[in-house]
């Protein structure tokens, strides 16, 4: 009967709006303003997408709450079967999350991956306790970079801190409700079943992403009025003449680094397609640990999730980037990059 009323009471929580309570400071009443609530349903679509990919089906977030819960509220969920993470932001930001998700919906993510049928009745054994610290390393991983993208504020969590907890969810951490914000979701995999999923964030947090977007949106108002008491358009001439510069300032680069350039044979290979290569990491194996090699198989690289990848283009570093996920498929977001002049060079090399 514990377990069915812990049930009931996050369903109503997930279908129903819930207020601060009284006494919180005025910034922290603003946890149910439009602008967060879009924020966090931004980024949990990417996070959806990603998962998506990962388990091969398609995953879900619904109805998305985001409030504060009173001390009763949090009592209960003691009595709920879940698996829990707690992880840290980066120091920037500070301040520790917990994230829960239904332990039998999990169940069902960790057979797919295992490349079952989606068994909600199946324990999680050594091997499913893996997939399962791959689950919470790809939803961290892709909410930081989405919540970084969207807030133009570096957001990270430090995933070589996660601590992962199985079954009942330990609330002795999280009793100053005052503290805490909390974000609760229906999730789903059509076909196979729904649960639920709960994100706890510090309130400090919280209260800094809604100073940074109050901002932004203050400052997109502005400059939406400076434009409009703009009345003269920008001449044709003067924009070619700007362009015709950078140009030039980029033609006076390369030939300072003494790369041969001729602007008629450049414009001749412009077109030529090149293969461009994404380098997550590297590992060295044994020919006898390539041999057992199977499906589920998996391979530790040199490199932490929280590292750029490389960008290889005709065998030469050119870039460096962030793994993002584009409408359910992986893409880059570049973050630092050689210069015109440096590209053309190692191009021209083999």
């Amino acid at each position: 009967m514990e377990e069915e009323s812990s049930k009931d009471m996050i369903n109503n929580l997930v279908e129903s709006d819930s207020s601060a309570p009284s006494g919180s400071e005025e910034v922290f009443s603003k946890v149910n303003d439009e602008l967060v609530l879009n924020l966090f349903s931004s980024c949990y679509e990417s996070v959806s997408s990603a998962l998506s990919v990962v388990v091969s089906k398609d995953f879900i977030f619904k109805n998305q709450q985001i409030s504060d819960m009173d001390s009763s509220s949090i009592e209960e969920l003691e009595y709920g079967n879940f698996i829990s993470v707690d992880v840290p932001f980066n120091e920037e930001l500070g301040g520790r999350n917990f994230l829960l998700i239904e332990k039998a919906f999990c169940q069902v993510l960790v057979d797919l991956l295992l490349e079952g049928e989606g068994d909600k009745d199946k324990e999680i054994d050594e091997e499913g306790q893996k997939k399962v610290n791959e689950i919470f390393n790809q939803v961290l991983g892709t909410l930081g970079t989405a919540l970084t993208s969207s807030l133009g504020f570096d957001v990270k969590f430090q995933l070589d801190k996660m601590k992962l907890s199985f079954g009942v969810f330990n609330t002795k951490e999280v009793k100053e409700l005052s503290k805490w914000v909390f974000i609760i979701y229906g999730v789903e995999i059509p076909d196979k079943m729904g649960g639920r999923f709960i994100h706890l964030i510090p309130r400090d947090a919280v209260a800094k992403f809604y100073e940074i977007l109050d901002t932004s949106e203050k400052s997109s108002e502005e400059e939406v009025d400076d434009s409009e008491g703009e009345s003269q358009p920008v001449s044709e001439d003067i924009k070619e003449e700007e362009i015709d510069m950078e140009i030039n300032a980029d033609l006076e680069q390369t030939m300072k680094t003494n790369v041969s350039y001729d602007e008629s044979k450049m414009n001749i290979i412009l077109d030529i397609e090149l293969p461009v290569n994404v380098m997550l990491g590297e590992a060295d194996m044994t020919i006898h640990d390539v041999l057992q090699l199977c499906p589920g198989s998996i391979v530790e690289l040199n490199r932490s999730v929280e590292e750029p990848v490389d960008v290889i283009v005709n065998n030469k570093l050119i870039a460096k980037g962030e793994v993002v996920v584009v409408d359910s498929y992986f893409a880059l977001k570049i973050t630092e990059i050689k210069s015109h002049a440096e590209r053309i060079k190692s191009l021209g090399k083999e």
